[in-house]
């Protein structure tokens, strides 16, 4: 199971930590939904700091950040929890 934990402070996210392995269509939409999102923040000019500590195949963290940035990250949730209801045993989604 892959776990989703996402960190917001002041109604922004600002942290994103995915762990664990689930089937391999699932693990493959999560992975690509993340780093393309990662990827367009980049794009914009907002700054994303990259961190793998073994077991964790992607966390990133929001140092700089719009409203633009905000609504894509809050999109990513919402369409990773689309993942979740298809795929209950493969991802858990945590909101701190």
């Amino acid at each position: 199971m892959v776990i989703v934990s996402v960190d917001e402070e002041d109604g922004s996210i600002k942290k994103i930590k995915f762990e664990g392995h689930a089937a391999p269509i699932v693990c493959s939409a999560i992975s690509t939904l993340a780093i393309a999102t990662a990827n367009y923040i980049d794009i914009l000019n907002g700054k994303v700091l990259y961190e793998d500590d073994g077991d964790t195949f992607l966390t990133f963290t929001v140092q700089k950040s719009n409203n633009t940035i905000d609504q894509i990250l809050k999109y990513m949730v919402a369409m990773l929890g689309d993942i979740e209801e298809e795929y209950p045993k493969d991802i858990k989604i945590m909101r701190d």
